[in-house]
């Protein structure tokens, strides 16, 4: 059984900027905390519920913690769909012409 949380989870956060890699930028006042314990408790109880499950995040931001478990202080999600690597790839194939 896999449950996929469908759009980017940022949009959910209320997170609504451009990211360099800095920790600030993920973890500030901007965050909507409510919304990071929505998904911390949502992922806790699909792994109650059925110990097989797999939750997935697509992600584009590469934010920290997300496949952390949440006795860790992480989202809980079992695997990350990093969406920025096929969109860099699409990108390279378009700008170079060796391929």
């Amino acid at each position: 059984m896999v449950f996929l949380l469908k759009d980017n989870y940022l949009l959910i956060l209320g997170i609504s900027t451009g990211f360099t890699g800095n920790y600030e930028e993920y973890f500030n006042k901007e965050v909507d905390e409510d919304s990071i314990l929505y998904l911390m408790l949502a992922n806790h109880l699909i792994h109650l519920v059925n110990p097989n499950a797999l939750s997935i995040a697509e992600d584009v931001s590469g934010m920290p913690t997300v496949c952390r478990k949440i006795s860790e202080g992480g989202l809980g999600f079992d695997y990350r769909f990093a969406m920025a690597i096929p969109d860099m790839w699409i990108k390279l194939l378009k700008v170079n012409d060796d391929y």
